[in-house]
């Protein structure tokens, strides 16, 4: 219950669009499958990893014939997984988001209708004023437009923007004090509670990562309905209220505005349809004649009754006002909302499907299971029953760097052949790390980093019986911070003995190392057990 609150969570919060995240050939998962792969993601970091191992290498040798892509085959490893007897929790989420978006579609088209209601209501007694109508429908939603548009832009172009580095400080200090605030109250609660609590919020923040990007274009595709569906309600009361009623227009300000200046001014307003619809430009005219003054209760050029001299002539105000309504608000909206649709569409069909996790899963299902043996370099025999499936940590790399820490008990030869039976990669560089001269570290860290765009994975060989220390810690972070972000980034359980056999961590060494390296929070950093006996 708590992993799927965890991740239901973090979906609710977005718009994830509802077509297929791709194609009747498989090639790329439905939403509701994606949630349930996350899901099953996180529910495999409680399980027994040998076990694990052992069940999902199984499911992996009935799917082995089909050259499937990773997508394809991650959703066979699902319906193998066996039928749910509830709906799953990515239709559930689905489900529960149709229903919001329904309402939100409900709710923009009330708000536009009744501001619309406001900016145009006439009694009788004074006529409606342009100006509230202008500031409402073309002034707000310039202004908000104008936001949404600097949203979009880099940050090194945006950070130029006054004000726009001080929000981005908000957020972080926001931010900074929400994590602070749930670590207190995880601190409160007991310490079984306070611990499962702990690795949900990492998974959280780890899947706030790894698609932080089509959040940010969910939010703005919510942003976008509901603008557009405001857009929509206030039009249609519009045109309701002009056909079914008789609309007196006039403007006042209490600013000091000439008539010739206003008329400038809407003159700039309607300059989009000037060229095709000269009827929805005021003239200066009607801008003289429909100029009231609350005071006297009359327009500025007034006949009997106080009433305008030319009561047709100021109801001539609506094709302006309704081609404002469109120009400024519909369609910039209908844009906005299309290109969100376009980017979220481009985004959920190129979701990576290459994180530690998903990696890790990858590799279960392709990589035979090699039984206990002694890592004798002069054996350099390998199971035949079958060929080592390649383990797509980066599908096009083959070769790996290895760093041996602490006191290993591992020479290269060793450690290559162990690398070998265990993934099937090739060795390219084999440096030491974690003893006690710390400038070694540096230079293994520089080496293995030199350019900043190396892709092939690093792992680093640890005994599974020492305690993850700060120094490792900082060693990964260091190198996570030279290399590329998706780089893949393996640490790899040994359990030596002096005779040279190999066995699998313990359980408890095992959860030890993931729940130490889970604070490093890194979605392309995963924990591998270097040996599974069959």
């Amino acid at each position: 219950m708590r992993r799927e609150t965890c991740i239901s969570h973090l979906w609710s919060l977005t718009n994830f669009n509802f077509a297929r995240i791709a194609t009747q050939q498989g090639n790329r998962l439905r939403l509701a499958e994606l949630i349930n792969l996350e899901n099953e993601l996180i529910a495999c970091r409680d399980a027994d990893p040998q076990q694990l191992r052992k069940r999902d290498r199984a499911i992996g040798k009935k799917l082995e014939q089909a050259q499937t892509s990773r997508a394809a085959l991650f959703l066979a490893w699902l319906d193998e997984l066996g039928p749910r007897q509830h709906s799953s929790l990515g239709e559930r989420v689905v489900e529960a988001y149709r229903t919001m978006q329904i309402l939100l579609l409900i709710v923009g088209v009330l708000a536009g209708a009744s501001a619309a209601s406001a900016t145009l209501a006439f009694d009788g007694s004074s006529p409606v004023n342009v100006v509230h109508f202008l500031a409402v429908f073309v002034g707000m939603q310039t202004l908000f437009l104008l936001f949404f548009v600097i949203s979009l832009l880099p940050n090194r172009i945006a950070k130029w923007i006054p004000g726009h580095g001080e929000l981005l400080h908000l957020v972080r200090s926001l931010s900074y004090f929400a994590g602070k605030l749930a670590g207190r109250v995880a601190e409160q609660l007991p310490a079984d509670k306070s611990s499962r609590w702990q690795q949900d919020w990492h998974a959280l923040r780890l899947r706030h990562k790894l698609y932080q990007k089509v959040e940010r274009w969910l939010l703005y595709g919510l942003t976008q309905r509901f603008s557009l569906a405001f857009n929509t309600g206030a039009l249609v009361l519009c045109l309701y209220l002009i056909v079914f009623s008789d609309l007196a227009f006039a403007w006042n300000t209490t600013l000091q505005v000439s008539s010739q200046a206003f008329h400038e001014i809407t003159t700039v307003i309607a300059a989009p349809w000037a060229a095709f619809s000269d009827q929805a430009v005021p003239s200066l005219e009607l801008v003289e004649l429909s100029r009231y003054f609350r005071i006297e209760g009359q327009y500025q050029i007034a006949g009997e009754s106080a009433r305008s001299s030319n009561p047709a002539a100021v109801g001539g105000w609506w094709p302006f006002l309704v081609l404002s309504l469109v120009t400024y608000g519909l369609l910039p909206r209908m844009l906005t909302f299309l290109l969100t649709r376009m980017k979220l569409n481009s985004l959920l069909k190129n979701v990576p499907l290459d994180s530690a996790d998903c990696d890790a899963l990858y590799d279960r299902l392709t990589t035979p299971i090699i039984e206990t043996r002694a890592i004798e370099p002069e054996e350099p025999a390998v199971t035949a029953h079958q060929p080592y499936a390649p383990v797509a940590v980066q599908a096009e790399v083959q070769t790996c760097d290895v760093v041996l820490w602490g006191e290993i008990a591992l020479d290269r030869s060793r450690a290559e052949l162990a690398v070998q039976q265990r993934f099937g990669w090739r060795c390219q560089n084999v440096l030491p790390a974690g003893g006690l001269d710390a400038q070694v570290d540096d230079e293994t860290c520089s080496k293995l980093t030199k350019d900043g765009q190396e892709k092939q994975p690093i792992l680093v060989l640890v005994e599974s019986w020492e305690v993850p220390n700060k120094a490792l810690l900082h060693f990964l972070q260091q190198l996570r911070s030279k290399s590329t972000p998706k780089r893949a980034l393996l640490v790899g359980l040994i359990n030596t003995e002096g005779n040279g056999l190999q066995h699998p961590p313990e359980r408890e060494d095992w959860q030890t190392w993931r729940e130490t390296l889970a604070d490093l929070q890194d979605p392309y950093l995963r924990v591998e057990t270097m040996v599974v006996t069959a």
